[in-house]
């Protein structure tokens, strides 16, 4: 349903200013003239067409470009969520040893102690269960 949703709050508006780039005239006729008894001597001059044409043009190049710069940061953000989770997995493997040095402040790093790495980051993890 959301998918649905989405589709629709996309693609109706980005048709709608494709209609009004190509044919701000034929736009006009179906949606405001029957307003007017006389549609002809009450149609918009030349130049308030052109008018439309350019905001139908700007909307089309802003939900291209805004479209193109969502479905990247999508994917982006994926690839981070990737590698944040491998990130905290290798940081917190199992020690074979005691360690050297103490650990971090906020580490309880002991061997067989801690719980397995998957485990303490699995709210990283790109794909639950994983």
């Amino acid at each position: 349903m959301t998918v649905l949703c989405g589709c629709l709050a996309t693609v109706l508006p980005l048709a709608f200013a494709v209609w009004m780039t190509a044919a701000p005239r034929n736009m006009w006729r179906t949606l405001a003239s029957w307003r007017h008894k006389d549609p002809p001597a009450n149609e918009p001059s030349g130049a308030a067409f052109a008018l439309l044409r350019l905001v139908g043009a700007t909307i089309v190049v802003t939900m291209v470009v805004a479209g193109i710069m969502l479905a990247d940061a999508v994917a982006g953000a994926d690839d981070d969520g990737r590698a944040a989770y491998q990130d905290c997995v290798e940081m917190h493997q199992p020690l074979t040893e005691a360690p050297a040095v103490s650990p971090a402040p906020g580490q309880t790093a002991q061997p067989g102690v801690d719980p397995p790495a998957e485990e303490q980051c699995a709210d990283l993890s790109p794909t639950p269960g994983s």
